[in-house]
């Protein structure tokens, strides 16, 4: 790759900010400033939504909530429009097109608030990209060469979406003005409104073309900023191919000064080689983990129940979420003995949210009995990160957990909202297909009459508020419990570890004081695995009752559930089978993986060649070998063990139960 002579003014000093750097680079344009020209046209359109998440100093404003509601109202929107066209497959397919934008928009602005930590450093590092290449033809010429088709991208992208988008404004204007036919650019249309009257049209019309002036520039300047962020991976390393092969020309030389270059252009090559790496992966585990855990963190603060980063104590947040968490079980229990007493199949449905009540109350009353305990087990686990940053491999499973970890959060996470959104949205779409009234759960306001309309809409407002604050708090806490859990396994690898270099130690002939080396793997060996008994001990102590009525509770639903389907078909015992099901075997599964690690680490502790130690490193390879024989491990209430034989212990219980019920 050729390129032009570049020219520059002597730097002196050192080149603290973009704008020093800028100050020596004016005889001929540096690739820097078309780069620059092209991130704040970019920026400035982000700017004016109301998202520009690359600048450090951002903070949500009220243009960023606007966006945000507006975004929301037109998906919202466009699940009406499918209800409305249900008959209609032609209205019905271009309205499920139009949804798809609508996701990849919202997907968009989660990306941008949910990594608003990280994008300015992201892109603070691609300038630095540009910066580090000063007096190198070569380099120059990759910037020149990418920096070009950087803004070819950008211009061909921005004309073909922004153009389609005019088009699809205007032509439906000019349809109409040539022939009289009603065409709107999108599949939507506002509620209430007759879409075949003219007003309807008119108005439907302004709405889709007021979403055009907002929508297409921020999707655009999105993925522009995204074309950015890959190419600068290119160019990284393109420039280190460059390096690599001044390298094999250093190697092939014979100058005096040959290794000292050669050693300096290795440590060059590194250091380029670790900043791509760390631009790619952009986070260390340590700080994805913290971030994660901050989303979890915050959901907690917003009801007043964060335990885990400090003692929990009384606020009035704290009292408010308790009072509503205590009402919600006496109205249950009202509806149990009260207002459902001859009614099965309304009985049946209030014990089944009931059972979510205890689960949620386990929750809310071990917080407060361990409220002392669960901040130690927080940075217990935030330890085990922390030691582990110091070595490469320990770093590599660290990053593979949390990966696991955070797309574990993420399809939890979603599989409980699309739960709740189905059980809030539901009934309503059930009332306006066919009039029946069903509500998202089984509670009822005493002193209101469920069958009228006034009674309908006081209870189902009544259940929408309680899964505004019910399912957040619950998604958050077994999130953590998720956390807690890879937790062990982290420790539990990092100890086979710790197992081989010692097996390595053992059978190495050539290393001078090999038994105190022994000897001392051996006592960190031993620390680390107190260290985690003592980590698995905690989490029985804590989460063991919890676990206790959650398999208690889930059982009397599924059976309940079972006994109520064996008469009639029950729409939402259909939906609560499944989920308390998924919900059982979530518990059960972490108990497994534990057992499995525990297993693994005895059957390398045997393979270790402990025959070969001198008499006193036996004695403590004997402790150690003793203590991997009886491991820590989950139960519910210490009554059973968490795992996946009480998964299939509780199943079978389950439908025996439903048996004899059935033949009484």
């Amino acid at each position: 790759m050729r390129g032009r002579k570049w020219k520059s003014r002597p730097v002196t000093g050192e080149m603290k900010t973009f704008e020093d750097y800028c100050s020596v680079e004016r005889m001929v344009e540096h690739p820097l400033y078309i780069y620059d020209r092209l991130i704040k046209r970019q920026r400035l359109l982000l700017k004016l939504i109301g998202v520009d998440t690359y600048d450090r100093q951002f903070r949500v404003h009220s243009l960023t909530i606007m966006v945000i509601c507006l975004a929301s109202f037109f998906f919202v929107i466009s699940l009406y429009d499918l209800y409305l066209f249900r008959n209609d497959v032609f209205n019905f397919v271009y309205v499920l097109i139009t949804i798809f934008f609508a996701t990849i928009g919202i997907a968009r602005i989660s990306l941008f608030l949910g990594y608003s930590n990280l994008l300015p450093d992201l892109l603070a590092q691609t300038y630095y990209t540009y910066e580090a290449v000063k007096d190198d033809e070569r380099q120059l010429s990759i910037l020149s060469w990418y920096t070009q088709l950087f803004q070819r991208a950008i211009n061909g992208y921005t004309l073909i979406f922004i153009g389609t988008s005019i088009v699809a404004g205007i032509l439906p204007l000019g349809i109409y003005l040539l022939n009289g036919e009603r065409v709107l650019p999108y599949g939507v249309v506002l509620p209430f409104i007759d879409p075949l009257s003219q007003k309807g049209y008119e108005l439907n019309y302004m709405y889709q073309v007021s979403c055009i002036i907002w929508t297409p520039p921020g999707l655009v300047a999105s993925e522009c900023m995204m074309f950015a962020l890959v190419l600068n991976i290119c160019i990284q390393y393109d420039i280190l191919s460059v390096q690599l092969l001044d390298l094999d020309d250093l190697i092939r030389s014979q100058s005096p000064m040959r290794e000292a270059l050669i050693a300096q252009k290795l440590r060059s090559i590194l250091q380029g080689q670790q900043r791509l790496i760390k631009y790619v992966f952009n986070e260390s585990p340590v700080e994805s983990f913290n971030r994660i855990l901050s989303w979890q963190y915050h959901i907690l603060r917003m009801l007043g129940m964060d335990g885990f980063t400090k003692a929990l104590t009384l606020n009035p947040l704290s009292v408010f979420i308790m009072l509503l968490a205590g009402l919600f079980m006496v109205v249950s229990f009202y509806d149990v003995l009260v207002l459902f007493r001859d009614d099965l199949f309304g009985k049946s449905f209030v014990m089944a949210t009931i059972c979510f009540g205890f689960i949620g109350w386990a929750r809310i009353l071990g917080a407060w009995a361990h409220r002392h305990d669960l901040p130690r087990l927080m940075q217990m686990a935030q330890d085990t990160y922390t030691r582990g940053t110091q070595d490469e491999r320990q770093t590599m499973i660290l990053r593979w957990y949390t990966t696991i970890f955070w797309r574990g959060v993420m399809l939890y996470s979603l599989m409980f909202l699309l739960g709740v959104i189905i059980a809030s949205f539901g009934p309503i779409l059930l009332l306006l297909y066919n009039g029946e009234k069903m509500l998202p759960f089984g509670v009822y306001l005493p002193f209101v009459d469920p069958n009228s309309e006034t009674g309908y809409e006081l209870n189902y407002l009544y259940q929408m508020s309680c899964i505004l604050w019910t399912p957040p708090g619950l998604t958050a806490t077994q999130n953590i419990y998720f956390a807690f859990i890879l937790n062990i396994c982290i420790q539990y690898d990092v100890l086979q570890l710790h197992l081989a270099d010692l097996d390595d130690l053992i059978h190495r002939t050539d290393l001078e004081g090999k038994d105190d080396a022994v000897r001392k793997q051996l006592r960190q060996i031993i620390f680390s695995q107190r260290r985690l008994e003592q980590f698995v001990q905690s989490i029985e102590l804590i989460y063991s009752p919890q676990a206790f009525v959650e398999v208690l509770a889930l059982t009397f639903q599924l059976v309940l559930v079972l006994y109520v389907l064996r008469t009639s078909l029950w729409l939402p015992g259909v939906f609560l089978i499944p989920l308390g099901t998924i919900q059982l075997f979530i518990l059960c599964v972490p108990g497994m993986l534990i057992e499995v690690k525990a297993s693994r680490l005895t059957e390398t502790i045997y393979g270790i060649a402990w025959h070969e130690m001198h008499q006193p490193n036996k004695r403590i390879f004997q402790l150690l070998l003793q203590r991997s024989q009886h491991p820590s491990g989950l139960t519910c209430a210490g009554m059973a063990n968490i795992d996946m034989n009480l998964f299939m212990s509780v199943m079978k219980k389950v439908y025996s139960i439903f048996m004899m019920l059935e033949n009484m």
